[in-house]
């Protein structure tokens, strides 16, 4: 892997601020050039219009404290802002979501839909009932239920069976690495050329820990070379988190959120894209040959401390950065 990955040891046994590791690279094909993206960060500027949209689709409040509501989600602001622009500039006719929570990422796409004039049928596959029945229940509230096909299955039994193309697929079920690479060749190569598949939860390179969860194992460690020129690559790092920290601050939501930033340190969030640039047909084998080592068990970090030393971190890798003005979050970031 194409930079130096600092891990969790040295923020759990150190009170200093993370150092920003090297920028990834790829060794066998080339990195996906996005105009509104570069090296895991947003290049430009989230309007308010997204914003509103983000902020609808989802109870804030309720990110880590109540998953049985119906506006629970698990996503960033600038993760769903990347899933808005892919859908703006794939232009998908099918799209397909494996692992919905409770329908906001799903409500996501179906806003750039509407908002870009795309005819789409949206398929949402999870093994929960009451994650089917929310997101149907969403997509009808917000007037864009025609474009959602809804199915409770088991990604491992129906994929296989299916005939369909897609042209955008978006991983967020399943955490392990043997669930998410089965799910990923077999999205790839019913995936037309040109199309992309985008998976949630690949950790950041930034702090670390890509290696903490299968979606990172996958995209980081497995595919570069699984897929070579076949595909190009890009990702939004987990660590990238201005815009949910200013809404954070704005709804005086820091204190509650510690979970977040555990989540972070533990390899969650973050988004990495991959564009289909040839068809080419993968096969599982030689991604589930792969091994990987086990995680090892940080210490705990008291709660508090780690608030400080996660808001110290992303302070210092985002640019720019929302801390011009004496604000709740510069409160808890300089104690």
């Amino acid at each position: 892997m194409g930079y130096r990955s600092i891990g969790l040891t040295s923020f759990s046994r150190t009170n200093n601020i993370l150092e920003v590791a090297s920028e990834w690279t790829r060794k066998h094909g080339a990195i996906w050039s996005v105009p509104w993206l570069n090296q895991g960060a947003l290049a430009e500027t989230v309007p308010d219009s997204f914003l509103e949209i983000f902020l609808k689709t989802r109870d804030v409040t309720a990110w880590r404290g109540a998953p049985h509501s119906d506006f629970f989600g698990q996503s960033s602001v600038e993760e769903n802002y990347a899933l808005y622009k892919l859908i703006e500039q794939v232009r998908p006719s099918r799209s397909l979501e494996v692992g919905v929570c409770r329908g906001a990422t799903s409500l996501v796409i179906g806003h750039a839909c509407r908002a870009n004039n795309i005819s789409c049928i949206h398929t949402a596959l999870d093994i929960d009932a009451i994650a089917i029945r929310s997101v149907e229940d969403q997509f009808k509230r917000e007037g864009i239920g025609e474009i959602l096909d809804a199915r409770l299955a088991n990604s491992r039994e129906w994929l296989p069976q299916q005939n369909a193309r897609w042209q955008f697929v978006f991983l967020d079920g399943d955490h392990s690495y043997e669930a998410v690479s089965f799910e990923f060749v077999e999205t790839w190569n019913r995936l037309d050329v040109g199309g992309v598949i985008a998976m949630h939860d690949v950790g950041s390179v930034r702090l670390g820990t890509t290696h903490l969860e299968g979606p990172g194992q996958l995209f980081f460690y497995a595919l570069d070379s699984e897929i070579g020129e076949h595909g190009e690559m890009a990702y939004v790092d987990a660590a990238e988190q201005r815009y949910t920290l200013k809404i954070m601050r704005e709804k005086r939501l820091l204190k509650r959120q510690v979970s977040n930033f555990t989540s972070i340190l533990k390899g969650n969030f973050g988004l990495g894209i991959v564009r289909k640039v040839s068809d080419v047909t993968l096969s599982h084998e030689p991604f589930q040959s792969r091994k990987f080592p086990p995680v090892p068990n940080y210490p705990e970090i008291p709660p508090a401390k780690l608030t400080r030393r996660v808001l110290r971190a992303i302070r210092q890798i985002v640019s720019p950065k929302p801390w011009d003005e004496p604000n709740e979050a510069n409160l808890y970031i300089n104690r």
